[in-house]
């Protein structure tokens, strides 16, 4: 199973919620951060099904995010180290197994290798 790493930020400015994936560059705008993740989740299986059907998986799995949205969700799980409870780290930072149906909330890797 492959796991994408993401997070969602407020935009005040646009009174939205973005949920981003930093391993495929995949950004998507909703009303609420419930709604964008649902959208990445959708957003990330169309994106590697047509990689799969066009034969271009090898060049288009991992496709990283802009270096800003790296820091960032690099930050976040700095920030998430020093969180003081679960909940907390489930509204900011997410994972989305590719494999399953659901959107599963879970504390990131801490190891650098995974981070």
């Amino acid at each position: 199973m492959q796991t994408f790493r993401c997070f969602v930020r407020e935009n005040r400015k646009e009174k939205a919620f973005d949920a981003v994936c930093i391993d495929l560059n995949l950004v998507d705008r909703r009303e609420s951060a419930e709604e964008a993740i649902a959208a990445m989740l959708e957003n990330i299986e169309s994106y590697l099904e047509v990689a799969h059907e066009h034969n271009e998986a090898d060049k288009l799995i991992p496709r990283p995010a802009p270096l800003a949205d790296q820091l960032y969700y690099r930050w976040l799980l700095l920030k998430s180290f020093f969180a003081p409870s679960r909940k907390a780290l489930s509204t900011r930072i997410f994972s989305i197994p590719t494999q399953k149906q659901k959107i599963f909330y879970v504390r990131p890797p801490l190891s650098p290798a995974h981070a």
